[in-house]
C-alpha cells in the first residue's frame, strides 16, 4: 500500500500488485475536500446501481455522478496533462445515457459547476461537438470570472490550462474553480 503526503486530509490510499504487470487501486473513503466540492455520498450510493465486475457483485455510480466526480478531480489536477482523462470523459458521454438537464443541475449542487464547464471547453477543443448540445452554456461561470479563467488557458492544445507544478499560479486558479466565492476564502484563510 501507498499512502500520499496529502495523507489524512485527501482520505484515500492506494494499493498495487506486485509483479510484472502492476495493477493499481485507490481506495476513497470520502469525496472531495472541505469548503471545494459538495458531494453527498449517501446520495452517491443511493442512486448508485447493480453493477458485476469480474464475476463480483458490486454498485457503480450513476452516469451523472461518476462524470461529475471524474470531472472534480480533473479540477483538482488542474486538467492536465493526462489525454486518457480527456478520453474518459469523451467517452462518458458517448457510452452512458447522461440527462445534461441532471447534470447541469447536480453540478451546481455540487458546486462544480466552473470545473465542468472548464472540462466541456477542453473537451471541445479536442474533441469538437463531443460534448451535448447546450450544457457548456447552462454550466458557464459570469463573465468575470470567465475572462480570468480563460486567460489561464494553455496554448498546447493537450492541456487546458497554463499551470507549472513549481509556480504559485495554481492558488489563486483553484480559488477561480470553486463555485462559491465565501467557499474559496474559507478554503484559502481557514
Amino acid at each position: 500500500g501507498v499512502i500520499g503526503i496529502d495523507f489524512p486530509e485527501n482520505r484515500r490510499f492506494e494499493m498495487s500488485s506486485p509483479g510484472e504487470t502492476t495493477v493499481g487501486f485507490e481506495f476513497h473513503w470520502a469525496l472531495g475536500l472541505p469548503h471545494r466540492f459538495r458531494v453527498d455520498t449517501d446520495e452517491v450510493w443511493r442512486r448508485a446501481g447493480g453493477a458485476v465486475l469480474v464475476g463480483v457483485p458490486c454498485l457503480r455510480a450513476s452516469p451523472e455522478d461518476a462524470l461529475l466526480y471524474h470531472v472534480a478531480h480533473l479540477a483538482d489536477h488542474y486538467f492536465g496533462p493526462s489525454l486518457k482523462w480527456l478520453v474518459d470523459l469523451r467517452l462518458m458521454f458517448r457510452m452512458w445515457p447522461i440527462d445534461p438537464e441532471r447534470l447541469a443541475g447536480r453540478s451546481a449542487a455540487w458546486r462544480v459547476r466552473t470545473a465542468l464547464f472548464l472540462a466541456l471547453r477542453h473537451l471541445d477543443r479536442v474533441f469538437p461537438g463531443e460534448s451535448p448540445a447546450g450544457l457548456m452554456e447552462q454550466v458557464a461561470p459570469g463573465s468575470w470570472r470567465s475572462s480570468l479563467l480563460l486567460g489561464r488557458i494553455s496554448p498546447d492544445p493537450l492541456e487546458l490550462l497554463s499551470v507549472t507544478p513549481s509556480s504559485k499560479s495554481p492558488y489563486p486558479l483553484r480559488g477561480l474553480m470553486i463555485d462559491r466565492v465565501r467557499d474559496a476564502f474559507l478554503m484559502a484563510f481557514g
